[in-house]
């Protein structure tokens, strides 16, 4: 048997989890984050952003390629299983 890889505690979560339609909570991953903001009864708008620093961080690790992968894929599995 072969022996697991160990890796950060961040490792595949540099995208945050897509929210479902009612949670309008900022949600925050290691690089990326977005929150929905409303105003009155005007439908609400998603705003995106990366920290520089973060994202830079992720460049200087080893594992950054499969790390990359494995987020990547989280955040299409989940937008696919909430319909987006």
């Amino acid at each position: 048997m072969t022996e697991m890889a160990t890796h950060k505690p961040c490792y595949g979560k540099m995208f945050p989890e897509v929210p479902g339609p009612s949670n309008s909570d900022p949600k925050t991953g290691k690089v990326f984050s977005f929150a929905s903001e409303s105003m009155g009864l005007a439908p609400p708008t998603m705003r995106a952003e990366h920290s520089a620093a973060e994202w830079d961080d992720c460049l200087k690790c080893e594992d950054f390629d499969s790390c990359y992968k494995l987020s990547t894929g989280k955040l299409l599995l989940l937008a696919a299983i909430k319909g987006k």
